[in-house]
C-alpha cells in the first residue's frame, strides 16, 4: 500500500482504542528524581524539577536503566502544577525518554519569553549531567532533545526553537497562543511540529490556538483532534482548570490514552528514527483508527514528509543514528531528502557506498530508492 508523502499532514479524526498499542504503557520501568540546577542567564537562576526516566525498577532515584535516551523538556499548564502531569510524563519515560518538567512559572504573573528559556535550560541541564561523571545520569542522555506542554506550556514549547535552535521535535497538548506569538515564532521553524487538541476544547479553541500554530510550521507537522476532547483533561486528575472549562464527551483516562499514542508516535519517529512508529504517522494503524471512527469532518487523510511517493520496505543503511556518515549496501540510485522535501544528496550506487552528511543539521532525513522504497535516517 503506497502514501503520499506531501510538505504536511494532517489527521483529523475519533481514535479507536482498540488500535492503542502506543497508548498503553512501555518496555520500561519508570523512575523519578526531584532536583536542583542553576542557571544564572534566566531571571529566576536556581529551578526546580522533576525527572522522569527509564529505570531499573519503578520509583524514586532507582536506578537509571542501561541506554542512551533522546531528553525532552515538559511545560504545565497557567495555574497548574508542574506534577499535575505524572500519567504523560511516566508513560513517554516508559518508551525510553529522560522528562524534566520545571516549577516554574506559577501563579497569574507569568512571562512566556522566560518559560521558553526555562525550557531550554531543562534541555542544557539533562544534556550536562549525561556529561557528568558523577551523575546517575553520565552517558545515558541523548544527543537528540524535544519539547513539548499543556496549554500555556504547550504555547512556550512553540516559542522553543526561538531560544534554542537545536530543538528536534515540539509537540503541544491544547498549546495556547502566547505573547510573544507562539504563531508567529512557529513560522520560522522547520522542525517536527506536532499539535495535539481536543474538538470540545472551549479555553484555547483549536480554530483560534492549535490550527493557526500547525499552520504556520514550515516543517513535517501533524494536528490530530480527540473527538469528545477537552482543554484540561490531559492532567492526571481534577484541577482548577476543570471548573471553567467545557468537560467534553470522553474520559480523561480514555483522553490521555489516546493522546499518549500519537505523543509517543511523533517522538518515537523524529527523535529515534523508529520505523515502526510510521505506521501511527502515516500509515495502516492511523488509518484503522479512522476507518473505525468518525471523521470530524471531510478532509481526507494527508500524510506528509517528503514530498515523495513510498512504500513500507527496508533500504539497507547504516548505521542509524549516523553521525555525520552511512553507508549503502544495496545497488540502485538514490536521494536523500530532508524535512523540508529538499534533496541534499543523490548518487547511483553499485556496490556498498559512504554518504558524506557531514554538513547536514541534525534531524530527520529520508534515504529514497528510484522504486519509491525508502527509509528513515537520523542524523545526530
Amino acid at each position: 500500500m503506497k502514501f503520499l508523502l506531501l510538505p504536511l499532514f494532517l489527521l483529523v479524526f475519533a481514535i479507536s482504542p482498540a488500535q492503542n498499542s502506543l497508548g498503553d504503557p512501555g518496555p520500561f520501568a519508570v523512575g523519578y528524581q526531584d532536583l536542583t540546577f542553576t542557571d544564572n542567564s534566566l531571571a529566576t537562576p536556581t529551578v526546580d524539577i522533576r525527572v522522569y526516566y527509564p529505570a531499573t525498577i519503578a520509583g524514586a532515584n532507582s536506578p537509571v536503566a542501561a541506554g542512551v535516551f533522546p531528553r525532552i523538556a515538559f511545560g504545565h499548564g497557567f495555574n497548574l502544577n508542574y506534577l499535575d502531569y505524572e500519567d504523560i510524563c511516566n508513560h513517554l519515560a516508559s518508551y525510553g525518554y529522560i522528562i524534566a518538567t520545571p516549577d516554574v512559572q506559577n501563579g497569574f504573573s507569568v512571562d512566556h519569553q522566560e518559560y521558553a528559556r526555562e525550557l531550554a535550560a531543562c534541555l542544557d541541564y539533562l544534556e550536562s549531567e549525561g556529561n557528568n561523571f558523577s551523575s546517575d545520569f553520565y552517558l545515558a542522555v541523548d544527543t537528540m532533545c524535544g519539547v513539548f506542554g499543556h496549554s500555556m506550556g504547550g504555547g512556550a514549547s512553540g516559542l522553543v526553537p526561538s531560544v534554542y535552535p537545536t530543538i528536534d521535535a515540539v509537540s503541544g497538548l491544547a498549546a495556547a497562543e502566547t505573547n510573544p506569538s507562539a504563531i508567529a515564532a512557529l513560522a520560522n521553524y522547520a522542525g517536527p511540529f506536532q499539535s495535539i487538541s481536543g474538538e470540545d476544547d472551549n479555553t484555547a479553541p483549536e480554530s483560534g490556538h492549535q490550527i493557526p500554530m500547525y499552520n504556520a510550521a514550515t516543517g513535517p507537522r501533524q494536528w490530530v483532534s480527540l473527538t469528545g476532547g477537552a482543554h484540561c483533561k490531559f492532567t492526571d486528575a481534577t484541577t482548577i482548570c476543570d471548573l471553567v472549562s467545557s468537560p467534553g464527551s470522553i474520559s480523561r483516562p480514555t483522553q490521555i490514552h489516546r493522546s499518549n499514542k500519537y505523543l509517543v508516535a511523533f517522538f518515537n519517529y523524529f527523535l529515534k528514527a523508529d520505523a515502526s512508529a510510521e505506521t501511527y504517522i502515516c500509515g495502516d494503524s492511523v488509518q484503522a483508527d479512522i476507518t473505525a471512527s468518525r471523521l470530524l469532518n471531510s478532509t481526507e487523510l494527508i500524510c506528509n514528509v517528503v514530498g515523495v511517493e513510498m512504500e513500507k520496505a527496508t533500504v539497507m543503511a547504516y548505521p542509524n543514528p549516523f553521525q555525520g556518515r552511512f553507508w549503502i549496501e544495496e545497488p540502485g540510485s538514490y536521494r536523500v531528502v530532508d524535512g523540508q522535501g529538499s534533496v541534499v544528496w543523490e548518487g547511483h550506487v553499485e556496490e556498498k557506498t559512504e554518504v558524506d552528511g557531514t554538513q547536514w543539521s541534525r534531524g530527520l532525513y529520508w534515504l529514497v530508492e528510484e522504486n519509491g522504497r525508502g527509509r528513515a535516517m537520523l542524523r545526530e
